[in-house]
């Protein structure tokens, strides 16, 4: 039951980070304060999905597969960074598309290793 709980919200942990970086990303007209408001969504989700990751592989320690969820721990750490960066470059005023590709890429790639790789 609890593995259950975890693994949905890590999956719609992954569904929003995609879903709020492409609304940012390809969105052009977006207020300044809604922007910051889906951006701290976004860093939430990532770090969620981080932790909720780290808690299923805990779980599930001796049936997985250790090179996948290595592989899918550093993609996690490296959004979750990234997303923090860009929570703060918006509050300083500056906006960064770069960071959002890189978000959004790292993503769909976790998401692909995770959907893909057995």
């Amino acid at each position: 039951m609890l593995t259950g709980l975890f693994y949905l919200t890590h999956v719609l942990g992954m569904a929003s980070i995609i879903g709020a970086g492409s609304y940012l990303l390809f969105r052009k007209s977006i207020a300044a304060e809604a922007k910051k408001k889906v951006a701290l969504f976004l860093m939430g989700w990532s770090h969620t999905q981080l932790l909720t990751g780290f808690l299923l592989f805990m779980m599930k320690l001796n049936s997985v597969n250790h090179t996948k969820i290595g592989i899918k721990i550093l993609f996690a750490v490296e959004i979750s960074l990234v997303a923090t960066m860009f929570v703060r470059k918006l509050k300083e005023g500056k906006e960064s598309q770069a960071l959002l590709i890189i978000i959004l890429l790292s993503s769909i790639a976790t998401a692909l290793i995770a959907f893909l790789w057995k």
